[in-house]
């Protein structure tokens, strides 16, 4: 039907689903492109870039069809931010679907030596909007460090001791026995000791928890 549609002159063509462009296109599809990247760039990769880049494609295809390269324009682009946004996606997932467009139709562009553009290399896309974090109310703080008294294992040591300090979850978990001190007054890990680590004090009251009687 596509050759036949190329070379007669159809009554009403202009209400056709499929475009005469698209028709007339010697471009790759957007599937096609996909499968040129994944097979080429997809070597040594894992599961998780191809399942990635399926799904993001998947999405360009639900939208928009999958049509040749040069049939997708800025406008199109448009319409795809739009639809995602409406679909409740965040900036970030935003960023990362076209990220994955834009790297698919780009490839295909430079390995066949495509004259056309990427369209969506110049969309325009809303950065991701930083949520100010609030402190744990102090209420909660001390209705967390009891659960971890009365559960008292391994896991619960490491959260008690960041609630008592503030350290970083790496600096906890990075911590030796020999880093803890306490057998006075106020008790204090100390990273001095450690060659891995930058110098570093960090006070922290004791509350009786066991958190400061960490085993080896």
């Amino acid at each position: 039907m596509g050759l036949r549609l190329q070379r007669v002159d159809v009554p009403a063509a202009h209400l056709l689903i499929v475009p005469r462009k698209q028709l007339d296109s010697q471009s790759p599809t957007i599937d096609e492109a996909l499968d040129l990247y994944l097979s080429v760039k997809g070597q040594g990769k894992g599961k998780l870039f191809f399942s990635h880049s399926k799904r993001n494609i998947c999405y360009l295809v639900s939208c928009l069809g999958s049509r040749p390269l040069d049939c997708y324009s800025t406008a199109d682009a448009a319409k795809f931010r739009q639809w995602l946004i409406d679909k409740g996606l965040s900036n970030t997932s935003l960023q990362r679907i076209f990220g994955v467009v834009k790297a698919v139709v780009n490839f295909s562009i430079k390995e066949q030596g495509l004259e056309c553009k990427n369209a969506f290399a110049g969309v325009y896309l809303p950065s991701e909007v930083n949520k100010k974090r609030l402190p744990i109310k102090n209420a909660k703080l001390k209705q967390l460090q009891k659960e971890c008294v009365r559960l008292d294992d391994d896991i619960r040591w490491l959260v008690a001791l960041i609630s008592d300090t503030g350290m970083r979850l790496s600096e906890a978990v990075g911590l030796l026995v020999d880093d803890l001190v306490v057998d006075v007054q106020h008790p204090l890990s100390s990273y001095l000791f450690n060659p891995g680590r930058l110098p570093f004090v960090c006070p922290f009251v004791a509350h009786g928890l066991r958190t400061i009687h960490i085993d080896s």
